[in-house]
């Protein structure tokens, strides 16, 4: 998941504010069940790993 925004920043309807990536389309049907399920959802800033 790359998140295109930072903790307090003010969007509105139909801003991109993340892209999920997956080697699959199955995982990516999860992922958006996930989401859906979760929403509101809060993000903070936080970096799992960087690949260079």
């Amino acid at each position: 998941m790359y998140l295109h925004i930072e903790e307090g920043t003010k969007v509105k309807k139909g801003d991109g504010i993340f892209t999920l990536y997956a080697n699959s389309e199955r995982k990516i049907d999860q992922a958006l069940d996930v989401y859906n399920d979760l929403k509101p959802i809060q993000f903070s800033r936080i970096i799992l790993e960087e690949i260079e």
